[in-house]
């Protein structure tokens, strides 16, 4: 089984291949939460082994938030260790793909409310005083499976767009000369 940070890792990665896109390690932490309680709810098992906390902000990920902990409130620009996508089944990454297109398109304080709200598995086991509670993966199933609603990701929709471009060696994308600007 992949850690928590080879999930990480693809959110980043994701992230930094958009210019108009952003990731934090607060919203990192929720987009791996939401990973979870996906993969809990549809697949009957964990993505990953490692613990999520309940922390002031939301769910955490203690392992995830102090390997990229050094980025502080700052964009994460790089990914950590060995990643590559093929490392992820079929299941894996079409969770993945639609937790990204479900939540990414909101704000870091959006996800944040979120993962917030009344009866959800952080409200339940979140105490001020009591640091870094561990949110149970059957609440987090549970929740997932009676509250959350995820849309499908369309893998039709994505090969019927029409590519104009082509990733060169280095990983970038090529466009045409005359989709040129300058």
């Amino acid at each position: 089984m992949l850690k928590a940070v080879d999930y990480a890792n693809f959110f980043i990665d994701l992230a930094n291949s958009s210019d108009d896109d952003y990731i934090s390690n607060l919203r990192l932490n929720k987009l791996l939460y939401f990973a979870q309680g996906y993969s809990l709810y549809k697949r009957g098992m964990p993505l990953f082994d490692d613990e999520i906390e309940a922390w002031k902000y939301g769910p955490v990920v203690p392992s995830v938030y102090r390997t990229f902990k050094v980025c502080g409130r700052g964009n994460i620009d790089e990914t950590y260790g060995d990643y590559n996508v093929e490392n992820f089944s079929s299941d894996e990454l079409e969770i993945l793909l639609n937790v990204a297109e479900e939540f990414g398109k909101y704000s870091s304080p959006k996800l944040v409310d979120i993962t917030h709200a009344q009866g959800s598995p952080w409200q339940q086991v979140f105490n001020v005083d009591a640091k870094h509670t561990i949110i149970s993966k059957k609440s987090i199933a549970d929740y997932f499976r009676d509250k959350m609603k995820l849309s499908p990701f369309n893998y039709d929709d994505v090969l019927a767009l029409d590519v104009i471009g082509y990733r060169n060696e280095d990983g970038n994308y090529v466009l045409p000369k005359e989709y040129d600007e300058a």
